[in-house]
């Protein structure tokens, strides 16, 4: 009995020795240690397939690290692998390090440690705007980062730290974001950047609106057409019918008529390419007072198209084209849930932005790219909004519409 108790000591004093000399420690410290001869302190740590993922700090120089530490037999720790030395420069916001390559479970952390003056509550890292080049301007919060799960990982500081264990290294996990305890944005690392304060570039400026002239429209039958569709609506409060009528020279010309009992109304040329060409007819209020419209968009080039808007008036009863523009579009610009009436080039340089608008007896238009002083102008379409991208000589500014105001929410 005693020989088999002394075998079962031998065999434990050979495998403590073993797990000793191949790194193996109790302590998280310890293991990092032997790995790697320093003193440490463990600031943040977490479970991963492997074991530990660690967050260091060298108490001899004050710089830090990450670590990999592999588990064994349920307790034992063991240095697998670290990245060390990095240090906050002067005027950083924060200092970022990764450590891990390929891809699988657990395979890459990111580590970062912020500057106190920064202001930094929470980091996120992740990316849901990867088609955005690195030189455009950007708005976020928080709140947009939360709302994607799926999209980022975040955490709020520990000690000014985070620590982030992620499957793989990509464009997408090596993107950092800062926030500060409001959740606006303080500081990004942009992929193969490096980490930088940001800040809204632009100044706020108010729109002016032009008056556009309406024009009555003629009555009378139309000669050398032929009728081919009829379209009932119902317009300004009246059941009417929309004629169209394919010209019987050139058969790709397409006119329409407003057919208002008697009277037969001229809207004019509808599209140059026949009856595909015809998009869209519809009733609809884009006045907004309570009133529909009519409104007819067709081809009349290979990147251009035409809305013309037809109103009748409430007080006269007198049909009139209210509004005839080029490359139409609606889209909420100022987040208010009601729609703008745009019109936005579809291949002109430089493109363009026009903002249309009811002023209570008839349109106004604004031309954005002219106003703040050319340039191009584009709708660009982040965090589900729809903001404006504003580009000359090589900048590029971000703009949302408030009321009659441009406001600048671009991060640079």
């Amino acid at each position: 009995m005693k020989r088999k108790l002394w075998a079962l000591a031998a065999l434990l004093a050979c495998l403590a020795v073993f797990y000793w000399l191949s790194g193996y420690r109790f302590t998280e410290e310890g293991a990092l240690s032997a790995g790697f001869p320093g003193k440490y302190r463990i600031v943040l740590s977490e479970n991963t397939a492997y074991g530990k993922a660690v967050l260091f700090e060298n108490l001899a120089d004050g710089t830090f690290g990450g670590a990999r530490l592999e588990k064994a037999v349920g307790y034992l720790y063991r240095h697998d692998g670290q990245a060390y030395g990095q240090f906050l420069e002067e005027g950083q916001p924060f200092e970022a390090g990764g450590y891990g390559s390929g891809k699988g479970e657990d395979r890459f952390q990111v580590f970062l440690k912020a500057a106190p003056e920064s202001g930094i509550r929470t980091i996120a890292v992740g990316n849901h705007l990867e088609e955005k080049g690195p030189s455009v301007p950007y708005s976020m919060t928080l709140y947009d980062v939360m709302e994607r799960p799926n999209e980022y990982e975040w955490s709020e500081l520990t000690e000014s730290y985070a620590l982030f264990v992620l499957d793989d290294y990509s464009e997408k996990t090596w993107t950092i974001r800062a926030f500060d305890e409001s959740g606006k944005l303080v500081a990004h690392k942009r992929f193969a950047g490096q980490p930088e304060y940001v800040s809204i570039q632009g100044e706020e400026f108010g729109l002016t609106y032009e008056d556009v002239s309406a024009s009555p429209l003629a009555s009378g039958s139309p000669t050398g057409k032929k009728s081919i569709r009829t379209v009932p609506l119902e317009i300004g409060g009246k059941s009417v019918e929309l004629i169209l009528h394919e010209d019987e020279k050139i058969p790709t010309d397409i006119y329409a008529r407003l057919q208002d009992g008697e009277e037969l109304y001229d809207l004019g040329l509808v599209t140059s390419y026949g009856m595909d060409g015809v998009q869209d007819i519809t009733a609809a209020d884009v006045t907004g007072d309570g009133v529909k419209e009519l409104l007819v968009t067709g081809e009349m080039g290979a990147s251009y198209a035409e809305l013309k808007v037809v109103r009748r008036e409430p007080a006269t009863g007198e049909w009139a084209e209210a509004l005839k523009m080029g490359s139409p579009s609606f889209l909420d610009l100022d987040g208010d849930g009601r729609e703008e009436l745009l019109g936005v080039s579809t291949g002109s340089l430089p493109s363009y932005v026009m903002l249309y608008r009811w002023a209570g007896s008839g349109f106004q238009a604004a031309d954005i790219g002219r106003q703040l002083g050319g340039g191009s102008v584009s709708v660009n379409k982040q965090d589900g909004g729809n903001r404006l991208l504003y580009e000359k000589d090589g900048a590029l500014l971000l703009y949302q519409l408030q009321g009659s105001r441009l406001i600048p929410v671009g991060y640079n």
